[in-house]
């Protein structure tokens, strides 16, 4: 009987033992294909169809939730690194289907006369054009952006130096001496009295 309650202590401290080391929650689903396939999604496009947003990836259920990616990009360098270059990519293809829509204008531009068939198509693909070039403007603001950044910096980028002379005028040097003479006199009658 002893034995037992012995083996069954030993078989406790050695199960505390185990749920020390382990973390609490759901184990993480971040893995080399999980963080392969958002980023692949994230920058690859089929036919003429767009690369896939953040948002729109998280939203499949095979897929962790926007929470747990952006998570992973603060917790680990190398995905958020990753990441950011596909971006980057993601940039690149929206600029090609832009163009490619542009050429595309060009060849529907000659419809059946009176129709108004190829004003119809030009039209549609100029408000796809302005949606592409909106989104460039917000998501890469930076490289496509209506914003002007000016900067003013000194010689080599350095820090702004001012110069210049600094003295007071002869009027301010005598309100500064009156002020001290002021505080002076008002000093000595607080100690006087």
């Amino acid at each position: 009987m002893r034995n037992m309650k012995r083996a069954a202590a030993k078989k406790g401290v050695a199960k505390k033992k185990v749920a020390a080391k382990r973390k609490p929650g759901r184990p993480s689903l971040y893995t080399p294909r999980i963080t392969g396939e958002i980023l692949r999604r994230l920058h690859e496009s089929e036919g003429d169809e767009l690369p896939e947003s953040l948002r729109a990836i998280c939203r499949d259920p095979k897929m962790p939730n926007m929470t747990t990616v952006v998570d992973w990009l603060k917790d680990h360098p190398e995905f958020s690194q990753r990441y950011a270059r596909a971006r980057e990519l993601r940039k690149d293809a929206l600029v090609d289907r832009m163009l490619s829509l542009a050429a595309k204008v060009k060849s529907v531009a000659y419809g059946d006369p009176g129709t108004g068939e190829a004003g119809a198509k030009v039209a549609a693909y100029k408000i796809e054009i302005d949606l592409y070039k909106w989104v460039l403007s917000k998501e890469y603001a930076r490289d496509y952006g209506d914003l002007l950044k000016q900067e003013i910096s000194g010689p080599d980028g350095g820090p702004v130096k001012t110069e210049g002379d600094f003295r007071p005028s002869a009027e301010d040097e005598a309100v500064i001496r009156r002020i001290a003479e002021t505080r002076a006199k008002l000093t000595r009658e607080r100690e006087g009295a």
